[in-house]
């Protein structure tokens, strides 16, 4: 509750303060005598727009100081919003301090600098101020909902928390429902789900074919692959190849190093290169001896590359491998399973509406 009220320069109040008491406290006067002043003074402790000219004529500034005491659920509101702002509270006493000038004003909170927007904030926990032509607090939702909690002595408590969680599931499974009972698990398309899924399963893909692409190219050029390689294996390891010609130098080597230390740093060089050909030549004959010239290894290749590129073009109009094909078979038997599984569903989640409800 407001406890005290002092008001400076303020129109035509040169100095006056208010104490106030628990219960009804009446401010009574002739036309004139001050109280829409003293209502203004309120109105600047909780934010409404200040207007130097209501400062008193002959003084520099207007001031109006408000000293609240909370009762432990404002006290809580209020420190969040403090709390918010970076000022320091103790959860007892709140002052507000509040100056009007020609050049602008200031404000403090518990002697602490602040905002207007925080004394905002504050006054729409510290005051409701009404009258025949004021917004009127308790007409608002959010306030009613605030008193029945309070009355019910449930506000911030476990009861209005399980209540709103229950009331949050029940919305999510009505709104499944509703989703569900909207569909009208048309037979064509169950039917359609499951010629999609057989056609996909039936190509029997997996991550080798990824490659399938690179495999069908170098299987169209076996031939030549493989006698290209024959030539490179021939001139590495083959006689009079690089690496029969390396070794007829070795002895020379050795011999050298006899002489000149160096040379059997070469040596042992020439040892690595020597053996790094002979393991190139062993590759590349490798991989020319796994080509498969035949005909009908091209031809398989062939179908498999049609059959997978049909089914791209049908499912992935947008572009993707192979693994984006096996996510759609994914999504369509994870849908055909919803579709066909919708009547217990629908079924299973009434019953949880009911329990919920």
């Amino acid at each position: 509750m407001l406890s005290r009220l002092s008001v400076s320069n303020l129109a035509v109040v040169e100095k006056a303060e208010a104490e106030f008491a628990p219960g009804l406290n009446v401010l009574t006067g002739e036309t004139g005598a001050g109280k829409s002043v003293v209502m203004g003074a309120l109105g600047l402790v909780l934010g409404a727009r200040a207007d130097p000219d209501a400062v008193r004529e002959g003084a520099a500034e207007a001031r109006v100081e408000a000293e609240f005491d909370l009762s432990p659920a404002h006290a809580g509101a209020v420190g969040e919003i403090l709390s918010d702002v970076g000022i320091e509270f103790d959860g007892g006493s709140l002052s507000i301090r509040r100056t009007v000038a020609a050049g602008g004003g200031r404000a403090w909170v518990n002697d602490s600098a602040a905002t207007v927007s925080t004394l905002k904030r504050l006054g729409a926990i510290l005051a409701d101020v009404h009258g025949p032509r004021a917004s009127q607090h308790i007409v608002e939702e959010s306030f009613q909902r605030s008193a029945l909690d309070s009355f019910g002595d449930i506000s911030g408590g476990s009861v209005a928390a399980d209540y709103a969680a229950a009331w949050s599931a029940a919305r999510d499974i009505r709104s499944k429902l509703e989703a569900l009972e909207s569909e009208t698990g048309d037979p064509a398309a169950i039917e359609t789900l499951r010629y999609q899924i057989a056609e996909i399963e039936e190509a029997s893909l997996s991550e080798e074919d990824e490659s399938l692409a690179g495999r069908h190219a170098a299987a169209a050029h076996a031939e030549e692959i493989v006698r290209d390689a024959g030539e490179v294996a021939a001139a590495i390891g083959g006689d009079g190849g690089a690496a029969d010609s390396l070794a007829r130098v070795r002895p020379v080597l050795a011999a050298l190093a006899r002489h000149l230390p160096a040379a059997e740093e070469w040596g042992a060089e020439l040892d690595a290169v020597t053996l790094r050909l002979n393991e190139l030549c062993r590759d590349v004959e490798d991989a020319a001896s796994a080509m498969d010239v035949s005909p009908d290894a091209l031809q398989a290749l062939d179908d498999r590359l049609s059959t997978v590129n049909r089914l791209k073009r049908r499912y992935l109009p947008g572009g993707g491998g192979v693994a984006e094909l096996l996510g759609v078979l994914e999504e369509k038997r994870a849908r055909l399973a919803e579709l066909e599984g919708r009547g217990e569903r629908i079924a299973a989640l009434r019953r949880g509406l009911s329990a919920a409800d």
